[in-house]
Parts: C-alpha cells; sequence; structure tokens
C-alpha cells in the first residue's frame, strides 16, 4: 500500500466527497460485468485505516439469513450491509471476528465506522456484484 495521508474529514463534505473517491480509486475502478472472484481486496479508508475484504466461505445466503434473522424493514438494503459486513477479513491487519448474527456484524460495523462501513458497502458492490440468472452462460442440449 501506498504512504497513508492523513484527512480531516470534520464537517467537511468535500473533504468526505473526495477521500470516497479516493479510497474507491484504490479499488481499481469497475470490474466491467459481473466477476466471480474469491481475491481478497485491500484499501485505506479517508482515516488511514487499511481494511482487506474478501468472499467469505460457506454459503453466504445462509448467513446472512442466520444474521437478519425476521427483519423485514429495509430487507435489501441490510442483507448489502450484511454481505459486505460479512467480506470484511481485517481491518489494519487485525482479522474480524467471525459474523454468526447481527450483533457480531455490528461489532464489525463499530470497528470501520460509519464511513469506513458505506465505503465497504460500496467496495463489496464494485468487486461482488449481484448475479442474476442473465449472467450465467446458457448450455444447449
Amino acid at each position: 500500500m501506498s504512504a497513508r495521508k492523513a484527512v480531516d474529514l470534520t464537517n467537511n463534505e468535500e473533504a468526505i466527497m473526495e477521500a470516497r473517491k479516493a479510497a474507491l480509486a484504490q479499488l481499481g475502478g469497475s470490474a466491467g460485468g459481473v466477476q466471480i472472484s474469491s481475491e481478497a481486496r485491500s484499501f485505506v479508508l479517508p482515516d488511514g485505516r487499511e481494511v482487506t475484504m474478501a468472499p467469505p466461505s460457506g454459503g453466504i445466503i445462509r448467513k446472512v439469513a442466520t444474521i437478519l434473522g425476521d427483519s423485514e424493514s429495509n430487507l435489501g438494503l441490510m442483507m448489502l450491509w450484511a454481505k459486505a459486513m460479512l467480506y470484511v477479513r481485517s481491518v489494519d491487519g487485525s482479522p474480524m471476528p467471525s459474523i454468526n448474527s447481527i450483533v457480531d456484524a455490528q461489532k464489525v460495523a463499530d470497528i470501520l465506522g460509519g464511513q469506513g462501513e458505506e465505503i465497504v458497502m460500496n467496495a463489496y458492490s464494485e468487486f461482488w456484484p449481484p448475479m442474476s440468472v442473465k449472467d450465467l452462460p446458457t448450455i444447449k442440449k
């Protein structure tokens, strides 16, 4: 990773937006279509902490359902949030706790902080976009 630069984000919306853009630029831009990758990705948050993300092992749908329980309000956003938290492997080299419940996912979110959490959600969407049936190859019989 390149040298880290501290940025004062206190009540400065423009600096926050620039820091978000810079963090997302580290991610390498759009993948140009659906890519299924188990490769870990790392980037630096605006506050200088390094985050590493990678797909979790095992079935993510089952884990997300377990994390969310019976929650129905904002289900789509909560699913995105839970998936993104499951992908976070480390922050500044410190491994994240295993996520098996919404409380565990919130612990990871608390470590990231509000801005870090948003950037992690954007990183998740950028590198592991949702896959639909039309993204799958067609097999003709």
